[in-house]
């Protein structure tokens, strides 16, 4: 994935694109709230328009282009705006506006989250606190609200900023001592996104089944991805009705082997390696990960197109589990 504007993604998408590109540093997490355009905005495909819109208000102001990173929207999925190696347009005086390659990363939440307006909820809170936790795990990033930097209520006066960062450690594995739960890159057990998706449906959560189909991921549900929906039903004794609801989904995207979140290389012991050892075949599993896994990984690497560098990233991963 090369960053676009206006491409939408799912989280775990823009989160294997920053992970597996060497981007900015970024030291905080900045968290604002559109307010307009807001929910009652949203359509379910007018992703652009409302995008477009807030570029065009952005550079009426001045900006050289739209002022935020992404736009997540009520549905959970994000649309890419400015360039991730650019600072943002967040708040005066901390956008770290030099060259030095060392900025925030700023999210525009689309709704109005003061009290009385839109519900703050999944699956758009969802992908906030995952993207939010990826960044304070493995980024080292701080969440910073909008209010904190001015005299706004933005996020939102009904988004508590103490619950919030709670929230995101339950992510992380922080303060309640729960497993993280950030989908990382190659991460394959992907949650329903809690509506029937069939014929007619547009966005990232079709290019997902397409991908997993084995068909041209354009992100329309029409007649090709109806019928391989329907194949798929048939050869795993679901209903086949050619709609992606709950059960179809857990056969497709409940997957126990996810990527760990770490390359695994020479040198790299434990159960992750006899995961890896196990599935290439012709190893002992031993769980450790000497010449011979390294040899067969490059192996593997080779059949499949990709760099044959002997470590299990991403997609290296997702080649052997997805």
């Amino acid at each position: 994935m090369t960053w676009t504007y206006g491409k939408m993604v799912t989280v775990d998408e823009l989160i294997e694109y920053i992970t597996e590109n060497d981007l900015s540093k970024h030291p905080e997490i900045h968290i604002h709230h559109t307010w307009k355009p807001n929910h009652s905005s949203f359509n379910g495909t007018n992703y652009l328009t409302l995008q477009n819109g807030m570029r065009s208000a952005h550079l009426g102001r001045g900006f050289i282009t739209i002022a935020q990173h992404v736009s997540l929207f009520p549905d959970g999925t994000f649309v890419l705006g400015r360039d991730i190696n650019l600072p943002p347009a967040s708040a005066t005086g901390y956008n770290d506006s030099d060259s030095d390659g060392i900025h925030p990363f700023m999210v525009e939440t689309v709704g109005n989250f003061d009290v009385g307006y839109d519900p703050f909820q999944p699956p758009q809170s969802t992908a906030l606190f995952q993207l939010t936790a990826y960044f304070v795990k493995f980024r080292g990033a701080k969440i910073k609200f909008h209010n904190e930097m001015s005299s706004k209520t933005c996020p939102g006066s009904s988004i508590n900023k103490q619950w919030f960062v709670g929230e995101v450690q339950k992510i992380v594995g922080g303060g309640d001592g729960s497993n993280p739960q950030i989908p990382e890159p190659g991460y394959t057990e992907i949650d329903y996104p809690g509506y029937l998706i069939r014929k007619g449906t547009r966005g990232p959560v079709v290019g997902h089944i397409q991908k997993k189909l084995g068909i041209k991921a354009d992100q329309i549900f029409g007649p090709v991805t109806e019928k391989a929906v329907r194949n798929w039903q048939r050869a795993h004794g679901l209903q086949v009705d050619g709609v992606v609801g709950p059960s179809t989904w857990k056969s497709m995207f409940n997957n126990p082997n996810i990527y760990p979140g770490k390359l695994i290389r020479r040198g790299s012991k434990g159960d992750v390696v006899r995961t890896i050892q196990r599935k290439l075949g012709g190893l002992v599993v031993d769980g450790v990960f000497g010449v011979k896994t390294e040899r067969e990984v490059k192996a593997f690497q080779k059949r499949k197109g990709l760099k044959q560098d002997g470590v299990v990233g991403p997609k290296t991963w997702r080649a052997l589990f997805g």
